[in-house]
């Protein structure tokens, strides 16, 4: 059958189309004919004919898009694919912790808006398929420096070259920065320029192969264009297929900031030392007995760090409990249980306001003689930062273009923070200056709401008779007075203390084992099937301490 003239591809489809569906073309005679007269644009829609969508009905309107949407290319087919190690900086205030509630609508953890920048970037398809660990799991209110991650991700370096020969891991670049030439065929035409007739099955014999240069995608500065403010990538590294974030890291270095107002740090020297080596800390943390069941723990170091004095922060004659420097405690361990930085940290407080001796310590990690957990506050959470995560075999690369935004970031977080502090510092000095009280009025405020207990008796005396009289006196010099009879305003509201030796005590390890019972008590014993022989252990975490990489 021969066609009549025909002016354009459309009008093409639309005859063969008819043709067809009256039986008096077959599919082979319209690939022949279409052949004869030079039309190639169409060969994709003879197949597609039968599922084209009917006509739209003017009475429902029509979707322009629906017939010229595109169909994106996979960005993951036939890509490289790496496992690297990202170190992550975040400021837990604003979050649930750094760990993902899985399910959860209203989850507002640091993973879950890593995962979405992950996926925005088309780094990776989804949390299951990329290999995901981490080295430590911070709680609510909880901050990092060094948090590490370990994770697949999609790559810019091909699998192969123009020959189609592999290109190797080890001569790929293990940063964003070194380059790599590769033979790979130059743009292919597009069709109209290869010829309506050509044979597309051989299109790719005789084709130029030129030297391209290929580079490592700047993964950090890729995810801190979409990441909040309050979370940043600092560096990565390219480690090995083995390499687990949690399990090959060496040791954790944790920070707890605070204000040394009056505490006794030398005595808090004393009692963080009874903690170092190994130990059982079931005392000094939250027991989850569901996953764990040894809480012994390996204490590397321990220290406390006093920050600069400044005069204007420190009373000028007015006590030591005026002393506004910040200092922090510093604590480096291969692991630690859950809460038990803020338990250590609570206890050492107590020793600082001479509540608890250095001693009390010693008592609470001989779990012998007490195997039940005294009752006590954990010290607050927003101090606290995970500083550093250690690997033996880990050498992470920073780029100066990811450093300077992330400086430029911390710095401007820096001031905004200092200034508000300055304000509040600003407001004391005020008080302290400005204001003035009456003698008999402040003497009234201390018998009536600072003097509860009736040891007192000599300091009182001495103080009222600095405070006799109705003359007006400076809050600052007031501030004075109050500190001769150990009284300074402080964050925290006085209260009797009762030695924790003498408090009630919670049920113990084996108590609450008993205890168990439905689904709480099957997930205890799957875990314990699960719990490996310390020969199996030191085989496995010596193997798993070689992993690792570099960046550099």
């Amino acid at each position: 059958m021969v066609l009549p003239p025909i002016s354009s591809v459309g009008e093409a489809d639309k005859l063969l189309q008819d043709l067809i569906a009256r039986k008096k073309l077959t599919e082979e005679d319209v690939r022949t004919s279409m052949l004869n007269i030079g039309i190639h644009n169409s060969f994709h829609n003879i197949n597609n004919w039968e599922k084209k969508p009917k006509a739209a009905d003017p009475k429902q309107g029509t979707n322009k898009l629906s017939n010229t949407r595109k169909i994106k290319k996979d960005p993951f087919q036939n890509c490289r694919l790496r496992h690297i190690a990202i170190q992550i900086a975040y400021d837990g205030a604003l979050y649930n912790g750094f760990a993902e509630n899985v399910g959860q609508g209203d989850d507002n953890s640091v993973e879950k808006h890593l995962f979405a920048a992950l996926k925005k970037c088309c780094l990776v398809q989804n949390r299951g398929s990329c290999g995901y660990t981490r080295c430590g799991r911070t709680d609510k209110g909880v901050s990092a420096f060094g948090q590490v991650i370990g994770l697949v991700v999609r790559s810019s370096i091909p699998l192969v070259d123009g020959n189609g020969e592999e290109i190797k891991e080890s001569t790929i670049p293990r940063n964003n920065i070194d380059e790599l030439e590769i033979l790979m065929p130059q743009k292919r035409q597009s069709k109209k320029q290869q010829g309506k007739n050509d044979d597309f099955a051989n299109e790719n014999k005789n084709v130029e192969l030129k030297l391209k240069v290929f580079k490592e995608m700047d993964f950090c500065k890729m995810i801190n264009a979409v990441l909040p403010d309050e979370i940043r990538a600092i560096g990565w590294a390219p480690v090995s297929n083995d390499f687990s974030a949690r399990f090959s890291a060496k040791d954790r270095t944790y920070r707890y900031f605070f204000a040394q107002r009056n505490l006794d740090i030398a005595a808090m020297r004393d009692g963080l030392a009874r903690i170092v080596g190994s130990h059982d800390f079931r005392n000094l943390a939250k027991m989850d007995t569901e996953h764990v069941s040894n809480f012994c723990r390996l204490i590397l170091g321990t220290k406390i760090v006093e920050g600069v004095p400044d005069e204007s922060s420190c009373g000028k004659g007015t006590g030591d409990r005026y002393d506004r420097r910040v200092s922090y405690f510093e604590i480096k361990g291969q692991a630690f249980l859950w809460h038990m930085i803020r338990c250590i940290v609570a206890i050492s407080f107590m020793v600082g306001k001479r509540l608890e001796d250095p001693s009390i310590f010693d008592e609470l990690l001989d779990v012998d003689r007490n195997p039940g957990k005294p009752s006590y506050m954990m010290a607050p959470d927003l101090p606290l930062v995970l500083h550093n995560c250690a690997f033996h075999n880990v050498q992470l690369g920073y780029s100066a273009a990811n450093l300077w935004e992330v400086t430029c970031h911390l710095e401007a977080r820096w001031e905004r923070l200092s200034l508000a502090a300055e304000r509040a510092k600003n407001a004391l000095e005020s008080l302290e200056n400005d204001a003035y009280v009456r003698k008999d009025d402040l003497r009234g405020f201390v018998h009536q709401y600072l003097l509860k207990s009736k040891n007192q008796t000599s300091s009182v005396s001495d103080f009222d008779s600095l405070c006799c009289g109705n003359d007006l006196i400076a809050w600052k010099d007031a501030l004075s007075l109050l500190a001769q009879i150990g009284k300074m305003p402080t964050p925290e509201k006085e209260t009797a203390h009762v030695k924790l030796m003498s408090r009630s005590r919670g049920t113990t390890y084996e108590e609450k084992i008993n205890c168990m019972k439905g689904r709480k008590r099957g997930r205890y014993e799957e875990n314990i099937k699960k719990q490996k022989s310390p020969a199996e252990d030191a085989v496995f975490y010596r193997k798993m301490a070689q992993q690792g990489g570099s960046g550099v």
